[in-house]
């Protein structure tokens, strides 16, 4: 059983139209004109819906549905009240006459509330149950490919990812199809956030970073990946998806609070960490990215590479905030002075070069 407490909410996203809605704590009121055809929806009380989601199963006392459209000259409408033991009264009027309830009328008012419960995700929880109950994840995913919102698509998603544990093949296959159906990245980074809640692998964790990749919205991005970092450390197979979307990342602030969150969770400072800090163009972004890896007593490879890094950037006074990070202990190891020589032979700035060169000189 489908249960809904607005079925208004459902019927407005449902037609593209222009609306006016007026909405209380137990009733709702729509209107929605779009080129000739109005909708009219009023709705008081609760309203539960069959497994099909396109009919009306208990109207609760007191409560009452009314769905009215006027399309080529004809007004149909449908009113369902409680009846008694139980049951749901339904009476049917064409152009204000009343009608009986035949197979014409019961297909117009199912086919209303059917496009109501996909163009809202009303009900989700149970429906998802149902249809995958009788079809499995399969059936799931194609109910889903026939609505026209990611609202509505985003309720069926997390219904799925809360029911029953997913296999990591149906986990993979339901992230592509995220990735393929959800153009909203707020709506995909809500259901990838709720889907890291609920993961449970490596496989599952790499199909959820893979579709954050996915994603134009660098903070939306970031938001997800931040998540997956503070589900604990990631996998080793998930953790060259987690690169793969810091690379899709234009957004250099977004960039670097994601690399930054990576080293405080305990992630290694490795190639593929400076292969994304690379893509930071902002000198001072950069800087507040590689000074964090070398503190707290950096490998030796980390504190080449992050030099390395440093020398690339414009600026000489960012490249001196990085040499004055390098520990202390390293800089009378060879590798970690030709790696800061390097970076003195770059900058421009007199003033610049004899402070880094006076910090190597004293060694400390």
């Amino acid at each position: 059983m489908i249960r809904t407490l607005s079925l208004a909410a459902a019927l407005l996203l449902a037609v593209p139209a222009c609306a006016q809605r007026h909405e209380t704590s137990e009733r709702t009121h729509i209107v929605q004109e779009n080129n000739g055809h109005r909708l009219e929806v009023r709705m008081r009380g609760d309203v539960d819906f069959n497994d099909d989601g396109n009919w009306v199963q208990r109207v609760s006392p007191g409560g009452s549905l009314m769905v009215e459209e006027r399309s080529r000259g004809t007004t149909r409408r449908v009113d369902f009240t409680p009846g008694e033991g139980g049951r749901v009264d339904v009476r049917y009027q064409v152009d204000g006459r009343a009608r009986q309830m035949d197979a014409r009328g019961r297909e117009w008012a199912s086919v209303a509330i059917l496009q109501a419960v996909r163009g809202s995700g009303l009900g989700a929880r149970e429906r998802v149950a149902h249809l995958r109950q009788r079809g499995g994840v399969p059936a799931v995913l194609n109910e889903v490919g026939q609505m026209r919102g990611d609202g509505a698509r985003r309720a069926y998603y997390q219904a799925l990812l809360t029911g029953q544990p997913l296999s990591p093949a149906d986990m993979s296959r339901v992230m592509a199809d995220v990735d393929r159906r959800m153009s909203s990245d707020s709506e995909r980074r809500i259901v990838l956030v709720h889907a890291l809640e609920h993961a449970r692998g490596e496989g599952a964790m790499r199909a959820i970073l893979e579709a954050a990749g996915g994603m134009d919205s660098d903070m939306e991005t970031r938001i997800v990946l931040s998540h997956a970092l503070d589900q604990g450390r990631l996998p080793a197979g998930a953790q060259q998806a987690f690169f793969h979307a810091v690379d899709g990342m234009g957004s250099d602030m977004e960039r670097r609070i994601v690399l930054t969150r990576w080293l405080e969770r305990g992630g290694a400072a490795d190639a593929a960490f400076f292969r994304a800090v690379d893509g930071i163009d902002s000198d001072m972004e950069r800087r507040i990215v590689l000074t964090q890896a070398l503190r707290g007593g950096s490998s030796e490879a980390s504190t080449v590479a992050a030099l390395h890094s440093a020398a690339r950037m414009s600026s000489d006074m960012e490249k001196r905030i990085v040499l004055s990070q390098v520990p202390a202990a390293q800089l009378r190891n060879g590798r970690v002075t030709a790696a800061y020589r390097a970076v003195v032979d770059r900058m421009r700035s007199d003033h610049e070069r004899s402070i880094a060169l006076q910090r190597l000189a004293r060694g400390s």
